[in-house]
């Protein structure tokens, strides 16, 4: 017990000290784009336009947290387009009662969860973010931060899958459509691919640990994040 409080008191030592370092503006672009370049990936999946992110010569966290914010205005837009009209989705909001919004929270806790369980096994506290900031005593802003990396690949496409394959419109959202949903987004996080670094395929779930992991050794040794990059379109090498 007294190694795990020792663990996670050095490790919010140093992502307090790696906050205030040339490289938390660089990891925070690469987190972002990252963002982006994933939402853009399943925005061109369904044919539609992607977002044209301007992040090459921004100075500041705060101005790359204004273009992340017209990005995800833009996603949603489009997202939009593709769910089915008889949900009535009119945009992202949390804890909203529409079928869709309550899709996305669901999907966003477990994977909230599933970074939380492997930031523990790591001993790397999450009470001390990036880019996110802490609005209670119990918040998890480094869950946040690292979420970016992930939620367009599990959630959203998760998402827009179920509620376009429905054949008609949820007239009852129940704990069992709330079952069938995290099922299928269990096989999201099994599913292989060819990581490149690596020269073989792996699980979405692996994938996630390796790239949290790269985070971890960023903030470790004051170094820039690189990012594993997923292929851009389907790899038949892993089917």
């Amino acid at each position: 017990m007294l190694f795990y409080v020792y663990m996670n008191a050095l490790w919010i030592s140093r992502i307090c000290s790696y906050k205030n370092s040339p490289n938390a503006l660089k990891t925070t672009k690469r987190i972002i784009e990252l963002k982006i370049q994933r939402s853009s990936v399943l925005l061109i999946l369904h044919k539609q336009t992607p977002f044209q992110p301007q992040l090459n010569r921004i100075k500041s966290i705060q101005k790359i947290l204004l273009e992340e914010a017209r990005a995800a205005k833009y996603f949603w837009d489009r997202f939009s387009k593709l769910i089915p009209a008889e949900n009535n989705f009119s945009g992202r909001k949390p804890r909203a009662k529409d079928i869709t919004n309550t899709l996305l929270d669901v999907g966003y806790h477990n994977l909230a969860q599933k970074i939380k369980s492997i930031l523990e096994q790591h001993d790397c506290s999450p009470a001390i973010g990036l880019f996110h900031a802490a609005h209670q005593s119990n918040s998890s802003p480094l869950i946040y931060d690292l979420m970016e990396c992930f939620r367009s690949d599990i959630v959203d496409a998760s998402v827009l899958k179920f509620l376009r394959l429905k054949k008609r419109p949820f007239q009852n959202f129940n704990p069992h459509s709330v079952a069938i949903f995290i099922n299928r987004m269990n096989k999201k996080y099994r599913k292989q691919h060819y990581l490149k670094d690596f020269h073989a395929c792996r699980s979405y779930e692996y994938y996630m640990e390796l790239q949290i992991l790269k985070f971890i050794y960023a903030v470790n040794h004051d170094k820039v994040f690189k990012p594993i990059i997923l292929p851009k379109r389907h790899d038949t090498r892993c089917s």
